[in-house]
């Protein structure tokens, strides 16, 4: 078994080194598919956490009419907090709003001294749970109160509709992307391994011959594949290391409202998922160019 095991190696390093050229094709383009999978998923997830802040920031607020009783404001309260996706309903009355008005407005004192009384009506902030943040929510949160004539209107659904939508969007635009780099690295691993094994079909040929099993003439292969693999990864995790350091902190200085890294063990993460990535593609890809072209 042990003699087995290093023949195996021995055989992978020997055609490692015969086809260096080949081997060097094959680790580069993984190298070049793993940064990008790497680059977009470190994107995709400081993108998905950004938007995920904004989804739980995201708040509508329902106006009420000026001169409703308390009994009319409990019963819109009531009819908010009824909903189950509903997190919370924070009342605002004139005078809070009035307060928040005038903080926000500090700077244009012009402003708050034409300002006469209170123009402001009372209202409720709801915020939704995490994950009930989407249209029908909305949807259900509008209806419920559409026949209420304390309310007068509701204001923000539209905004966090786009919100959603474009979130949404987003996130399928990056999973598509991974996804495309994943199939970009099998195709290209699999027409290198192609490549080494045509230079030794002769050589896989006599072995056939001589009664050698299939998977004696695979494991040669699959494990250069893997080492393809693994060394691609570890290329790319070396570009990711310069992105890092140099692209993404440049970036994050230059708009410092968009946090644009993530943290050590978010990337220690990633780079496990492409040394995992690459070494299946390399293994994976080993093992169907042998079966869809050498057909043993």
């Amino acid at each position: 078994m042990i003699n087995s095991i290093a023949y195996y190696f021995r055989e992978a390093f020997v055609s490692f080194k015969r086809n260096w050229i080949m081997s060097l094709a094959a680790i580069s383009t993984v190298a070049i598919s793993l940064f990008m999978l790497g680059f977009f998923t470190i994107v995709a997830l400081i993108f998905s956490a950004k938007f995920g802040g904004l989804e739980a920031e995201a708040n509508i607020n329902v106006y009420l009419k000026d001169d409703i009783s308390v009994a009319q404001t409990n019963a819109v309260n009531r009819t908010i907090k009824s909903i189950p996706e509903v997190q919370s309903a924070t009342y605002i009355s004139k005078a809070e709003a009035l307060r928040r008005f005038k903080v926000r407005m500090k700077d244009s004192p012009g402003l708050l001294d034409a300002l006469s009384g209170n123009p402001l009506p009372a209202s409720f902030e709801v915020k939704f749970k995490t994950g009930d943040q989407n249209s029908a929510s909305i949807d259900k949160l509008k209806a419920s109160l559409k026949t209420n004539k304390a309310v007068d209107e509701i204001i923000g659904q539209e905004v966090v509709r786009r919100l959603f939508a474009i979130a949404t969007i987003a996130r399928w635009i990056f999973i598509t992307i991974i996804a495309l780099m994943v199939f970009a690295g099998m195709t290209l691993i699999i027409n290198a391994i192609r490549l080494a094994i045509y230079a030794r079909r002769k050589e896989i040929e006599i072995m056939r011959l001589v009664g050698a099993s299939n998977w004696f003439i695979r494991w040669p292969f699959v494990i250069e594949g893997i080492m393809s693999g693994f060394l691609g990864a570890l290329a790319a995790t070396l570009l990711l290391l310069i992105a890092n350091s140099q692209l993404f902190q440049r970036i994050e200085t230059m708009v410092p409202f968009m946090a644009f890294t993530v943290s050590t063990s978010t990337f220690l993460y990633v780079v496990l998922g492409l040394f995992t990535v690459g070494g299946i593609i390399g293994a994976g890809g080993s093992l169907f160019a042998l079966r869809r072209f050498l057909k043993i």
